[in-house]
């Protein structure tokens, strides 16, 4: 189980991960690989969960983020921006694990928090 915090306050945020992780067998290990991405040029940071496609997501949110196919002007569009960057995500991985075969879906379980700086985007889902 990953123990993550997102706390908000009106001089910033605090994004905060354990470190531990599953390794290619499903085995929880201790690991040094902070859990935690930070990219100061974006203003963003996330923190993923799981295996490797929550980290994954948070990368193509980056990617989508430099290249202006999602922007934090407009908090639905956003929304709607980062649903259809988990589905593509999803569909890609999808695909790999058709060519591997199947998952153990005990450790289907992931997640992504991220927080953006310098918008004053707020919603929740």
């Amino acid at each position: 189980m990953t123990l993550q915090v997102a706390l908000v306050g009106s001089g910033g945020w605090v994004l905060a991960s354990d470190r531990r992780q599953l390794d290619d067998s499903g085995t929880r290990i201790a690991s040094t690989r902070p859990k935690l991405v930070i990219e100061p040029a974006l203003g963003l940071a996330f923190s993923y969960a799981g295996d490797a496609l929550a980290i994954k997501a948070g990368y193509a949110l980056a990617d989508a983020l430099k290249t202006r196919r999602i922007s934090t002007d407009e908090p639905q569009a956003f929304l709607s921006g980062l649903v259809s960057i988990g589905n593509t995500v999803w569909r890609e991985a999808s695909r790999d694990f058709k060519l591997v075969g199947l998952i153990n879906p005990a450790h289907t379980a992931r997640g992504l928090f991220v927080c953006l700086a310098n918008t004053l985007l707020q919603f929740s889902i």
